[in-house]
């Protein structure tokens, strides 16, 4: 098989009849078949990527979803080739080509724009991570506060006894001290126990800082990620520059079949044959139709019989 019959074949047409056609009508369907290609190859590419890395499928489970993205955009651009021109036509193919090349686009930024998004999570999660550690740790320094001024109390009550400026009005040792002095250092321990979990927060959200870098590309899901996106190049102009370049170029790669289709705007030889056909036929039929149903053809039949 020639290539300009496969690429006929692609269109939907049959590469016995197109040999047939005028020249300018095989170069026509020979463009619309290579117009086809560009989408389903972006779609076959990007839905691998977007299984594997995004969602983090198999090889053979993402080249399933390569395929079947493949296929179905496969599909829609032979639709779009297919469905006679008209105004309605026109502006469904304009939507429908504007749809695909969004999310076409949008699914490939994702790919080409990884490392960015990557460091946006990772600056997103670390700045939560960070806000809750920090109410974590201004609860726990009222915590600290609070058993250090027990054990201050606890140690000034303990000395007053001993010092005979206590409740009981004896000095020295006593029954009564021992127990305020175990008291005290009861609440020493506390303020240790608070201290010591406060000077632990700071290990923890680092741990967690670290624990979330190493898995934030991983656990976003599509939309995380193209807020994400959005959001590391909200301030950066020159980051938007890029980004719309890129998105332009994929859109525009996307919207192809589009394009092609509307840049045959007259019809071929072979239509303009086709729909003379057709009228023709159409007379006939009209024809056929008055004769039959008129008043005279009972009559005319049965003359034209004895005849």
């Amino acid at each position: 098989m020639s290539i300009s019959s496969y690429l006929w074949l692609a269109a939907g047409e049959q590469p016995d009849s197109v040999r047939k056609w005028h020249r300018s009508s095989q170069r026509r369907f020979a463009a619309f078949g290579m117009a086809i290609h560009i989408p389903v190859v972006l779609w076959l590419v990007t839905g691998y990527l977007l299984a594997s890395t995004i969602f983090g499928l198999s090889v053979g489970a993402s080249a399933g979803v390569a395929f079947g993205c493949a296929l179905l955009i496969f599909m829609v651009e032979r639709l779009i080739l297919a469905v006679p021109s008209s105004k309605p036509v026109y502006v469904f193919r304009l939507l429908m080509g504007l749809l695909i090349a969004f999310i076409g686009a949008s699914t490939v930024d994702l790919v080409l724009f990884e490392k960015e998004i990557s460091k946006e999570l990772q600056a997103s999660q670390e700045s939560a991570i960070t806000q809750k550690y920090d109410k974590l740790k201004a609860a726990q320094l009222l915590v600290v506060r609070e058993t250090k001024d027990d054990w201050d109390a606890a140690v000034a009550a303990a000395t007053a006894e001993a010092n005979g400026r206590g409740g009981s009005g004896r000095r020295g040792a006593g029954p009564l001290v021992d127990r305020l002095v175990k008291e005290a250092e009861l609440r020493r321990q506390m303020h240790e126990v608070a201290k010591a979990a406060l000077q632990q927060l700071h290990p923890d959200m680092q741990a967690e800082i670290a624990k979330a870098k190493g898995s934030a590309l991983q656990d976003a899901g599509l939309i995380e990620r193209l807020v994400a996106l959005h959001a590391y190049l909200g301030g950066k102009p020159f980051g938007i520059g890029a980004w719309v370049v890129f998105f332009g170029f994929m859109a525009l790669l996307e919207f192809m079949v589009v394009v092609t289709k509307l840049a045959f705007t007259n019809e071929t030889t072979e239509e303009a044959v086709e729909r003379c056909r057709e009228e023709i036929a159409r007379h006939k039929a009209n024809t056929y139709r008055k004769q039959v149903t008129s008043d005279t053809y009972e009559a005319e039949r049965l003359i034209l019989g004895a005849t």
